[in-house]
């Protein structure tokens, strides 16, 4: 699990695997409808046994764009099929706390892309 510096909240957890753009709107505290993005869930397998689950939060309309399934599977190490996912969020991330903020503000209850994690 990572750590951020925030400039509001010090030291603390970070929400990761959140759409890029979405990132930005977020800092700028930009309403976003919940019923605009979706988490898109990834099952990564050990084995054939379920290892662990991972989400990204991306706009609806990014799924529609790029044909983008709701569900992923992955049995092997080749997460090939993921790149153009990953091209969108891997450097998606913001301070757990401030993301929470955001959240409750505007209505998001539900909804944790990756890991959410705040520090104590």
């Amino acid at each position: 699990m990572g750590v951020i510096l925030c400039p509001t909240h010090g030291m603390t957890g970070i929400a990761t695997s959140i759409e890029v753009a979405m990132v930005d709107q977020i800092h700028h505290d930009v309403a976003i409808a919940a019923d605009d993005v979706m988490l898109l869930t990834v099952n990564y397998y050990e084995d054939s046994v379920l290892f662990f689950t991972w989400q990204h939060l991306v706009y609806k309309a990014t799924v529609a764009t790029h044909g983008f399934s709701l569900h992923y599977d992955i049995y092997t190490e080749d997460e090939s099929i993921l790149a153009p996912l990953h091209a969108l969020t891997s450097h998606g991330a913001i301070c757990g706390k401030c993301f929470h903020a955001y959240k409750t503000k505007h209505g998001w209850p539900n909804i944790s892309p990756g890991l959410e994690w705040m520090a104590p």
